[in-house]
């Protein structure tokens, strides 16, 4: 049974804590951009949608975006990479905030993207090497694709339990119905999905995805517990 399905006594499976976390607005809230799960445009749309009555504040290291002074004031949204194996966690980097977003993509879909991308904007890593190589660089990490750049699970009973500690997660495929669910949650009004950085798929897939389950089975219960919180 997946981590984030408990049984009822009836025999009947049943789902506990389906409402996220309530927005405080006298603290940040900090969106974590999964790479390749649409964050670019999470990151447009947050911009467009929450000024001015919001301050938004980007943290991409690797292209020299940091934190200011000040991130931590009220009102306040920080969105951006926070890989925990390039030591920027997030509990590190914005140590006390409490408040997250996220938007989710298939876990083995967000490797294949990733590694597309690099290749279309000539990184060396995917040049260099077949997708394949990338999905067994991949599976050689201690963390997936997703919970290697979202807080730490520790300390938390089930997947279910995690993902209620969110105010709001989203997935790609159902983008209109994060950003009406995060407008109302903000009190803002987002214009629509930006589509960024998309790749095309230029080779075939190797069958892996079976593997990356094995290795990584919190990314894809807590994927599969946000896919069918956000069906209806």
């Amino acid at each position: 049974m997946p981590a984030w399905v408990s049984q009822g006594q009836d025999g009947q499976t049943m789902r506990k804590h389906q409402e996220f976390r309530t927005f405080d607005r006298s603290k940040p809230l900090v969106s974590l951009h999964v790479p390749k799960c649409a964050g670019s445009g999470l990151w447009q749309s947050l911009q467009d949608a929450c000024k001015p009555r919001f301050r938004t504040m980007a943290y991409y290291p690797d292209i020299g975006y940091l934190l200011p002074a000040g991130w931590n004031a009220p009102e306040t949204i920080i969105h951006g990479h926070f890989v925990r194996r390039n030591g920027q966690a997030v509990e590190t980097v914005c140590s006390g905030a409490d408040q997250y977003i996220t938007v989710l993509r298939d876990p083995f879909q967000v490797v294949v993207s990733a590694y597309f991308y690099g290749k279309k904007e000539g990184m060396s890593w995917a040049t260099a090497h077949s997708l394949e190589w990338f999905m067994e660089w991949w599976l050689k990490q201690e963390q997936g694709p997703l919970m290697s750049a979202l807080p730490t699970i520790k300390g938390y009973r089930s997947v279910e339990d995690y993902a209620a500690s969110f105010i709001q997660i989203g997935v790609v495929s159902r983008m209109t119905e994060f950003y009406a669910a995060l407008g109302g949650i903000l009190g803002v009004e987002f214009a629509g999905e930006k589509i960024v950085n998309a790749s095309a798929y230029g080779e075939d897939i190797p069958d892996l995805e079976p593997a990356f389950r094995k290795r990584f089975p919190l990314d894809f219960d807590l994927f599969d517990f946000a896919d069918r919180a956000t069906a209806g």
